[in-house]
């Protein structure tokens, strides 16, 4: 494990950063197999890390096969999903830290982010696409992730915090035949 610090402002922050070594599983490796982490990442509730979480992001999901343009979109998801344990979980609380797990296999990824907050009722949360809402200049994070993402899902664990897992698999890319006896999303029969 490493241990990075920053300086920002008055405090230090410190990002603890795990990588999995190894080689990857084979595609379709991940049906009914526990996925390993691949990246774990924890830090403290400061904007200043969702850049550095988002390029262990890409680094991940180029290993795992996906395009540039798929890494580009997922990393906005991830974006979101960090900004909201920061800003709205978290409240940029001294103390409260936020955790990024990716793991996956070829041609999928997994990427779960925890804060500590209260948590919240997603059901709730206004359509960013409803007209008294348009305007707005916030909102539309869990929109974006729906929209780029395969699955999302929420999770609130005993210990209090949110736990946002998102799940993408890689599309077949033009000139690319997806074997037979895979299904819409790659996995083998």
């Amino acid at each position: 494990m490493r241990k990075l610090v920053r300086q920002s402002g008055e405090r230090n922050y410190a990002l603890k950063v795990r990588t999995l070594s190894g080689t990857l599983p084979a595609t379709g490796a991940h049906k009914g197999m526990a996925r390993r982490p691949i990246l774990e990442m924890t830090f403290a509730s400061n904007l200043a890390y969702i850049e550095i979480a988002v390029a262990g992001c890409c680094q991940v999901a180029r290993q795992l096969g996906f395009t540039d343009d798929e890494c580009t979109d997922m990393c906005l998801a991830l974006r979101e999903s960090l900004n909201n344990a920061i800003v709205h979980g978290n409240h940029r609380g001294n103390g409260l830290t936020v955790r990024v797990r990716l793991s996956g296999v070829q041609g999928r990824i997994e990427m779960a982010v925890r804060d500590q907050g209260t948590g919240f009722n997603p059901d709730v949360v206004p359509d960013p696409t409803a007209p008294e809402n348009l305007l707005k200049p916030c909102g539309r994070g869990i929109f974006l992730m729906r929209h780029i993402m395969d699955t999302i899902g929420f999770r609130f664990p005993r210990g209090g915090g949110t736990e946002v897992l998102l799940t993408r698999m890689a599309r077949p890319q033009p000139g690319c035949q997806v074997p037979a006896h895979a299904d819409a999303h790659g996995d083998r029969s």
